[in-house]
């Protein structure tokens, strides 16, 4: 993880691979097609091969998820 200078001091940039992890061990690709598929927020790209996620937009998409799976 690193720190993102765009965002308040406890923000951390997550690498795709950590958002897999994060995320339940899924694959990398599943990342990529649910950014693409629009289930993910955009990603950010802090380098031409670093592309991954805020910490706290991966923490409010992970609350979404399980807020919509208690209502189910």
């Amino acid at each position: 993880a690193v720190r993102c200078k765009e965002k308040p001091m406890s923000d951390l940039f997550l690498p795709r691979r950590e958002v897999a992890k994060a995320l339940g061990g899924v694959h990398l690709e599943t990342v990529k097609r649910w950014e693409r598929e629009g289930k993910l927020p955009p990603p950010v790209r802090i380098s031409r091969k670093t592309v991954g996620h805020l910490q706290s937009t991966l923490d409010r998409f992970i609350a979404r998820i399980a807020a919509s799976a208690g209502q189910a």
